[in-house]
């Protein structure tokens, strides 16, 4: 077994690791879930593939705006709280759409809303949870850590998005 594999492995032993790693594989999988969930219900409100292009601009659109501001308070808020806030933030986006649709309410700006707005909770959990790993372990740990980070999110994105057809 290579050096390289068996720090990867040895990760696995540091619980504050596991725990991040599960609960960012969870975050993966579910984001996957949602843009395709998403984009096949705006797909079937609207039947027209240009509903899928708004949602893409509906998601990179907060990203353009907001960036500068959002890494400012990344920097200045208890990273912790800001990626559980955030995570928390984006289920109840979800969960909101889920409550919309099953009330038969829901409509295609109902959509776009909730993908500007999802999008905008990335924008502030994914650089607190990059930035709260170099507080979880040692720097000699970090190159290892980020390559097994890495095949993690690959993993959760693949399932997220396995039930596509």
């Amino acid at each position: 077994m290579s050096s390289a594999l068996k720090e990867c492995l040895a990760l696995f032993r540091e619980k504050p690791f596991v725990l991040y790693a599960g609960g960012n594989l969870i975050s993966v999988a579910g984001s996957g879930m949602q843009a395709i969930v998403t984009s096949w219900l705006v797909l079937q409100m609207t039947g027209t593939s240009l509903s899928i292009a708004l949602l893409l601009i509906f998601s990179t659109f907060p990203g353009i705006l907001f960036s500068p501001l959002i890494g400012i308070f990344v920097d200045r808020l208890d990273r912790k709280v800001l990626a559980t806030s955030m995570d928390i933030f984006r289920a109840a986006v979800t969960v909101l759409i889920l409550l919309l649709w099953e009330g038969h309410w829901l409509q295609a700006w109902h959509l776009y809303l909730a993908e500007a707005l999802i999008s905008l909770g990335d924008l502030a959990f994914l650089p607190a949870m990059m930035a709260l790993l170099r507080e979880l372990l040692s720097k000699e740990q970090l190159l290892s850590a980020n390559a097994t980070l890495g095949m993690l999110l690959q993993l959760g994105t693949a399932f997220g998005t396995a039930g596509e057809e």
